[in-house]
């Protein structure tokens, strides 16, 4: 997905992004609730801090992840 892999670079001074495959991951899908592709998942301590299902454009996902800064950090 092209979108996650230009915002792994943009935020990897704080945020660790990881790409799943659900069809691979099955277990993990199951574990964080996956329902709907593409899913994104921000953790904090192994805790969900926000949770969004669906597209969204590069500078919405960036805004949306810009925004859990403090949160994460």
């Amino acid at each position: 997905m092209p979108v996650v892999n230009t915002l792994k670079n943009k935020l990897e001074n704080w945020l660790n992004v990881h790409q799943v495959d659900v069809d691979e991951e099955q277990n993990m899908a199951i574990q964080y609730r996956v329902r709907a592709v593409p899913t994104f998942v921000v953790l904090k301590n192994n805790q969900e801090v926000w949770r969004n299902s669906g597209v969204l454009s590069e500078n919405q996902l960036e805004e949306q992840l810009k925004g859990l800064r403090w949160q994460v950090v």
